[in-house]
């Protein structure tokens, strides 16, 4: 063939050099190419759009509108006042604002786009590392574990204070000497029976001599000669009183101190050994439980080590970003979505009332012609663009997917991995 050049352009346009795949080793190299997914989508769509020719048909849609425009200056010149004059001048702002307001529009469309995708890529990024854990959250379980850590080996160390108190308390020696102490008590107790202790004899007397009034109902007043003969007397017994054994004066100072060592009836058993045993069980359960802390924090540690370095925090700061200009662009499309429907319902009624008064013109029919046959031909583009759209993609999605399914040897009767490919 003579020039194949073009014959080829047609048949295999440069945009699919990209994307035409032998085999399923190319098609994988495409896939894990170290580009942005948006970018491997663009090129997947440049090449679709260049095999089905749409680019042709927009072109040439373009150009028959840029025909409306200049027939539209040829109405400013049919009249050049009055209310066609008026209709036009507002048709060619409209116009250049719908031009100018699609162009924005198309650009907030591909940068919502882009910052939609770049917000998706990172969401997965995040739930993958998620996936491995969250260092931060591991950080902080891991301050949490030092803490509960610190607390037991503070209540350890009291447990232990406890511990060794009980080797001094006076339950352990009473205890230890409880046969020894029971007999000292019974002999104690058998001198107070027999009234040799407690030593309370000093006492007393003085008390009369101070009241000056014998037990017996005498006075001791000195001044009398009977009371003061008493006096003198009781006088003497408290002097042979201090002069006795001192081993009495021991006994009875014993027998008042063993007071605080006797036990009540209720008390027989054993309080030393209850005591102990609660100290114990506190001690080793305090023991068991730092022991188990120990294994939790090494065990979160070597989590946070085998963990892969990735900035959770900083993805979420990221995402947080990406989100915040994905949803300006989203509202600025919004925006400009309602700006250009408003525009446009604005220009279908300036066009009426335009087509109105060129009926009525004599020189205005040529005009309306080309207006007419301008708005059919984009009518005609327009739908030749819908069904290629609509149609002839579903038709290419097919043949697409059983050429790519037999390239890769997936059967979907034998559970392939991949089912079927399609374009959206």
């Amino acid at each position: 063939i003579d020039t194949p050049e073009v014959y080829v352009n047609e048949e295999l346009p440069p945009e699919l050099r990209e994307v035409f795949f032998t085999d399923g080793d190319r098609a994988l190299s495409f896939i894990e190419a170290d580009v942005a997914v948006s970018t491997k989508r663009q090129r997947v769509q440049n090449a679709i759009r260049s095999l089905l020719g749409l680019s042709i048909i927009e072109d040439a849609k373009r150009h028959v509108i840029k025909s409306t425009y200049e027939a539209n200056k040829k109405v400013k010149k049919l009249q050049t006042s009055g209310n066609l004059n008026n209709i036009a001048s507002q048709l060619q702002g409209i116009e250049d604002d719908i031009e100018k307001l699609q162009a924005d529009y198309e650009d907030a469309k591909e940068q919502f786009a882009a910052f939609d995708e770049k917000f998706n890529s990172i969401d997965r990024k995040i739930a993958e590392a998620l996936q491995k854990g969250d260092k931060e959250k591991l950080k902080k379980r891991l301050e949490s574990v030092i803490r509960e850590k610190k607390q037991l080996d503070n209540r350890i160390e009291s447990a232990e204070k406890d511990h060794l108190a009980l080797f001094k308390s006076d339950a352990l020696a009473i205890d230890l000497l409880s046969t020894v102490l029971s007999d000292a008590f019974q002999k104690l107790a058998d001198l107070r029976d027999q009234g040799k202790i407690p030593n309370t004899t000093i006492p007393v007397l003085e008390e009369r001599l101070h009241q000056e009034i014998c037990i017996c109902g005498e006075t001791l007043d000195e001044n009398d000669p009977d009371g003061n003969r008493r006096r003198e007397h009781i006088q003497k017994l408290i002097n042979d009183s201090k002069h006795a054994d001192e081993i009495q004066v021991i006994i009875t100072d014993l027998y008042y101190g063993s007071k605080a060592l006797q036990r009540s009836p209720e008390q027989k058993e054993s309080q030393w050994l209850p005591e102990y045993k609660r100290v114990v069980e506190n001690r080793d359960g305090l023991a068991i439980l730092r022991d188990q802390v120990g294994k939790k924090e090494r065990a979160i540690g070597l989590e946070i080590d085998n963990l892969p370095e990735a900035d959770i925090q900083g993805l979420r700061e990221t995402k947080t970003k990406y989100k915040e200009q994905r949803d300006r662009f989203l509202q600025k499309k919004s925006t400009l979505e309602t700006q250009l429907d408003s525009l446009n319902r604005d220009r279908a009624f300036l066009v009426m009332e335009r087509d109105r008064l060129l009926r009525i013109q004599d020189k205005g029919t040529r005009v309306l012609s080309e207006l007419t046959v301008a708005q059919d031909i984009i009518n005609v583009l327009q739908n030749s663009y819908n069904k290629i759209t609509n149609e002839e993609l579903g038709r290419v999605s097919e043949q697409m997917n059983e050429i790519f399914l037999e390239m890769i040897g997936a059967d979907p009767e034998q559970f392939a991995i991949i089912k079927r490919a399609e374009i959206s």
